[in-house]
């Protein structure tokens, strides 16, 4: 590459390399008395009469050293020097300029033009080799850092190549589970290629919508890692309608098991019940939640009062939640402390003041996110981000009365429509159960449905709930309580991998019947299963309420199903589905 510092290494001493100088003076004599010292020290000298000659002489042998003469004819040594700095780019290529010049002025013109030194007249010859040896000093200096300057910027673009290619591996295993739900309005800024803030929301299986916000210690691709594990246990709980506080105490198990210390998430989760608009909060490290009033007025604030995920590795339980009501027209705000940090490009900070004058300064609530924004964008002005910077805005939604769409009297069900009633049967024993997801299978099936339509989730939802219970403690006899100790949810289904495993003999039967009639449509599914049974009529009752985990699943199914009936041993379950 021309002109590239990589051209010549820099020696450890002037003995060490033949070092090539250039003398430029129009006066023969002052060019022989220069020759005679330098080559005496062993250096190979070139000639040049004026600085035009001297430009030209640079571009053919490179020389590793100049000594310019300050005034002759064509073009005088302030010029040359501009010239031959420009034509040695990135290479050091020191100038020491002789002149007969004392005044300040005339020195001072000499390094404004590029030069690095200079000798005046007559010359010591001490004193040009204590000059010489001092400039090839800062020659391998400067040498050696543009060399590691270079080794740098090969270093961060393999860096940034495989940043980019983590970010697209980490979109493609947190975001591809991209959430639905409507009254979710956000902005997400990542300082660097990766956000280590996270957003992620999930339907409730009944009624409503769960919501999370995590801001990650840090920023970039080693703060967005730490999504990966908080995705899987959120949308893996939220699908099973499970409480708030059980989903954030098994993220911080998690987190605090998997992540190093000192890497935590300051997180705010929200269960929104869209019923009656009743919203569970737990915030932990996090800016003040606001709920803002339909005319544009801050309502309440919910403060952050626990400790941020991933922190505590002891705590048996992380914390309660608050409860809020959400009215008609009410908006919830949620944001990370990038808003309130961002700088302007004088470096002064947003600000909580500024946010609380868009939040609460009486505007229409329907135009608030779009005006906070607009202010966010404008402040910032083009200036980079010092932090990652999330903004959520949430409404709430009408909700549909499940009892109302699903659920048809039987009494008022007159006829079926002829050819539209069929039935599939499943049975699955020790190898099959080893191999297969039963709950899969049963989608497949449930995805040919045309009839189902929006319903079809709700559904599955109900005979995996049933299916899980038959496999889990009809036939691996799983003590769903194991789910509460120290490793939690891991720690049980490591179990139930185990006795997987070492699983014999047992079977596990579904049977589903479905009928169109004229007035709806009705599904019949049996789940059976090789074991002994269970007291179903506990379920619900008081001992229930020694562990939220025990029995969850059914008392789920039941909610969905129009009706929920068990056989004498327990080891029958039977769901009816209508809508």
């Amino acid at each position: 590459m021309k002109n590239s510092y990589l051209d010549i290494a820099p020696p450890s001493s002037p003995d060490a390399w033949v070092m090539r100088v250039l003398v430029v003076d129009d006066e023969k004599s002052n060019r022989v008395i220069l020759r005679a010292f330098l080559e005496k020290e062993g250096y190979t000298v070139w000639e040049a009469v004026n600085g035009r000659e001297s430009v030209e002489i640079f571009k053919d042998k490179r020389p590793d050293l100049v000594l310019m003469d300050v005034m002759m004819p064509e073009m005088d040594g302030y010029e040359a020097t501009r010239a031959i700095k420009a034509e040695a780019g990135n290479k050091f290529v020191p100038v020491i300029f002789l002149t007969a010049a004392s005044d300040e002025a005339a020195l001072a013109k000499c390094i404004a033009c590029g030069g690095d030194d200079f000798l005046t007249k007559p010359y010591s010859r001490v004193i040009i080799q204590a000059k010489i040896l001092a400039l090839w000093r800062v020659k391998a200096l400067t040498t050696e850092l543009y060399r590691q300057n270079e080794q740098l910027e090969l270093h961060h673009q393999r860096l940034q190549t495989e940043h980019e290619f983590a970010e697209r591996i980490f979109t493609k295993i947190v975001k591809s589970k991209q959430f639905t739900t409507d009254g979710i309005r956000m902005h997400i800024a990542p300082m660097g290629i990766a956000s280590g803030d996270l957003v992620l929301a999930a339907k409730h299986p009944i009624d409503g919508r769960y919501i999370m916000m995590g801001d990650f210690t840090g920023h970039g691709l080693s703060a967005a890692l730490g999504a990966i594990p908080v995705s899987d246990i959120f949308y893996s709980m939220a699908s099973k309608g499970l409480n708030l506080s059980m989903i954030v105490d098994e993220i911080n198990k998690k987190l605090c098991e998997k992540l190093p210390t000192g890497f935590f998430m300051a997180a705010c989760f929200m269960y929104i019940r869209d019923s009656d608009g009743g919203v569970e909060v737990w915030a932990g490290g996090v800016p003040d939640i606001l709920l803002v009033g339909p005319y544009g007025k801050i309502k309440q604030r919910v403060h952050s009062k626990h400790l941020p995920v991933g922190v505590d590795k002891n705590a048996s339980e992380i914390g309660a939640v608050e409860t809020v009501q959400m009215e008609c027209g009410d908006r919830i705000y949620i944001y990370s402390d990038g808003v309130t940090d961002l700088r302007d490009a004088n470096g002064e900070m947003f600000g909580a003041d500024r946010l609380n004058a868009i939040l609460g300064c009486g505007r229409a609530a329907e135009t608030i996110f779009d005006d906070l924004f607009a202010a966010l964008t404008s402040y910032r002005a083009g200036s980079p981000l010092s932090d990652d910077l999330t903004l959520i805005e949430i409404t709430r939604v009408e909700f549909q009365n499940a009892d109302e769409t699903t659920d048809i009297d039987s009494n008022s069900v007159s006829g079926v429509e002829s050819g539209f009633v069929w039935r599939v049967d499943f049975e699955w024993r020790a190898a099959g159960l080893r191999e297969y997801d039963i709950s899969h299978w049963v989608g497949e099936v449930l995805e040919q449905v045309p009839d189902l339509v929006s319903n079809r989730s709700r559904l599955h939802t109900a005979i995996s709930e049933m299916i899980a219970n038959a496999v889990d403690h009809g036939i691996l006899h799983l003590d769903s309580r194991s789910k509460g100790g120290g490793q939690g949810f891991a720690a049980y289904y490591e179990q139930r991998e185990k006795a997987l495993l070492e699983l014999r003999a047992g079977f596990v039967r579904v049977s589903m019947v479905f009928k169109r009639f004229r007035e709806g449509r009705e599904m019949v599914f049996r789940v059976t299963d090789s074991g002994a049974g269970f007291d179903h009529q506990q379920i619900g009752g008081s001992n229930m309420q020694e562990s939220l985990l025990s029995g969850r699943g059914l008392m789920l199914a039941r909610s969905l199903c129009a009706d929920l009936r068990y056989n004498a041993a327990g080891n029958e379950v039977e769901g009816i589905f209508r809508w």
